[in-house]
């Protein structure tokens, strides 16, 4: 339930960074100038926490991914309340969630604060997840006895 929510959300998500082509945080950053808008002012030296990938900003694959995960967790549990783990192999720690949707939302801040996507990427990436998640399990998965 979770990988076939999973790819199929991906696979919107690529459509939507392909039709809408939207600009990072960095190139807006930098050229804030070009905007249209005169209330922005450029940085053109700002950087991001971490190198930004060389595709289009919107919507965020990661909160695509996490929302179709939350989705499908959820609809399987059959209940919100569904505690999740998530382990790093590269700060060898774990966070812990009493929901998953506590792990959706921390990952939405996340993408924030570390320079790669504007909050309705974040947001709608998760909601076009969910969506596409209830859309697949309510047509492809038989409900449990």
């Amino acid at each position: 339930m979770v990988l076939t929510s999973v790819a199929d959300s991906i696979i919107g998500c690529w459509n939507a960074k392909s039709y809408y082509s939207f600009w990072r945080p960095i190139a807006a950053i930098r050229r804030a100038a070009d905007d249209g808008n005169p209330a922005t002012e450029a940085d053109p030296t700002w950087e991001p926490l971490v190198a930004t990938a060389a595709h289009p900003e919107y919507p965020s694959g990661h909160n695509c991914f996490t929302g179709a995960t939350v989705e499908a967790l959820e609809t399987f549990f059959g209940t919100r309340d569904v505690p999740v783990a998530v382990d790093s192999v590269v700060t060898n720690t774990t966070r812990r969630f009493a929901r998953a949707e506590d792990a959706l939302k921390e990952v939405i801040e996340a993408r924030i604060y570390i320079g790669y996507h504007f909050r309705s990427a974040d947001v709608d990436g998760a909601t076009l997840g969910r969506s596409t998640a209830r859309y697949i399990l309510s047509r492809y998965f038989l409900p449990a006895p």
